[in-house]
């Protein structure tokens, strides 16, 4: 969860934190409202410490879909998965409980994004995104995480504005969202369901050629590529 802890070391700093978050990146203006734990209100302390919790929860989750990967029989696979469920179930509670406190907090809102999507509720998802990006038009994470939620429901225009919108602000998450594509597209070519059309399909898959992931970190593209 590179991108959440980063968030979370950003927003634990200091009670202050809020103002100084508006000046940071991407597009947005004013005081945004964000979960913070240094003095300030009971709430805000709260709101700081559900936002941990969902983290935490995250993190658990993660580690649980690594070991599902290496599941080999069906009930560790329905145990694993069950597990996996109700830590997003958590997740999704704490998040929840941080944007009905601080609805302005455009890094919950893209978290609680990740976590319904992750839940399969796709509308409520991409509400979330658009949530976060109506107050910080400009923030990656959202717009990464949007991208993917696209992919899902088979819209690939947007899936691909999406990535060109990281061409310019995020080339690291650009290439994440990429390998992303890359990997949705084969499990279509496995899998034809008859939900895309073969032009609509071909079209994409002409359009990912042309792009490539640039140079990263040792191991990026493969971590990225097994967190979907």
């Amino acid at each position: 969860m590179r991108r959440l802890l980063a968030i979370l070391g950003v927003l634990l700093v200091s009670g202050a934190i809020a103002s100084a978050a508006s000046a940071a990146g991407g597009g947005g203006g004013g005081s945004v409202d964000m979960p913070s734990g240094g003095g300030g209100s009971v709430d805000a302390k709260a709101v700081a410490r559900r936002f941990e919790n969902a983290k935490k929860h995250l993190d658990e989750a993660k580690n649980l879909e690594a070991r599902l990967e290496k599941a080999t029989t069906d009930d560790e696979r329905k145990d694993l998965s069950g597990d996996i469920k109700d830590e997003y179930d958590d997740a999704r509670s704490d998040l929840e409980y941080v944007v009905k406190k601080q609805p302005k907090s455009y890094p919950a809102q893209s978290e609680l994004g990740f976590t319904l999507r992750k839940l399969g509720h796709f509308d409520a998802s991409l509400q979330a995104y658009n949530n976060a990006l109506d107050v910080k038009p400009g923030y990656a994470p959202a717009i990464e995480y949007r991208g993917e939620a696209y992919l899902e429901l088979n819209r690939l225009a947007e899936a691909r504005g999406a990535y060109e919108k990281l061409s310019n602000l995020d080339p690291e998450l650009a290439d994440q969202l990429l390998v992303k594509m890359q990997r949705w597209l084969v499990r279509q070519k496995e899998h034809r369901n008859g939900e895309i059309e073969s032009d609509a399909l071909g079209e994409f898959e002409a359009w990912l050629s042309e792009r490539k992931v640039s140079d990263l970190p040792p191991g990026f593209v493969q971590s990225a590529s097994t967190r979907w």
